[in-house]
């Protein structure tokens, strides 16, 4: 079920004070608990994120618009959701991989980025405790597919493999790609 977008865009608009016609939505995502939806969107150059109620009388919660759209590939900040709160990261790159979050020194957990752009959400302790999280990209060869793919039409998926796997092995020294 999508929220009735003329309804979301208005209520955006008028918070953000933009012109009418002004904000386009291109991610929604419900909150795990189904308490309320996070809405990215573009406004000319910017980008924002904007939390409302439900999905199916949507009531605007908050909303900032000031996201340059180029100027970071991950933008973090803590959303709220009922009692539950979150650290909600808009993911607009396509080599971010997967963030990996953990509390209080315990094992790391990860959350994969599905599509791009996405909102990938993990709760934040409850009791206060400590939290860490890291970004992980992809790596150089998984890079270098998903650029040759957009250039080189007439290579299969399995010819891309080979070839990026014989041009990036251990015959270099130093074995970084790119020390």
């Amino acid at each position: 079920h999508q929220p009735g977008y003329p309804s979301v865009t208005r209520q955006i608009e008028k918070s953000q004070d933009l012109p009418s016609g002004s904000v386009e939505p291109f991610f929604v995502k419900s909150f795990p608990d189904g308490q309320g939806i996070l809405v990215a969107f573009s406004n000319q150059e910017k980008m924002g994120i904007a939390e409302f109620s439900s999905i199916e009388k949507p009531q605007l919660l908050s909303a900032v618009n000031h996201l340059p759209t180029r100027a970071s590939d991950v933008w973090a900040t803590i959303v709220g959701s009922g009692s539950a709160c979150y650290q909600m990261f808009l993911v607009n790159n396509e080599t971010v991989k997967c963030i990996q979050w953990r509390v209080n020194d315990e094992a790391w957990s990860e959350l994969p980025v599905a599509t791009y752009p996405d909102i990938v959400l993990f709760p934040l302790p409850e009791d206060g405790g400590e939290y860490e999280y890291r970004i992980l990209d992809a790596s150089y060869q998984e890079v270098a597919k998903l650029v040759l793919s957009a250039f080189l039409d007439d290579f299969t998926a399995e010819e891309l493999d080979y070839c990026i796997s014989h041009a990036y092995d251990s015959k270099f020294d130093p074995p970084a790609i790119a020390p």
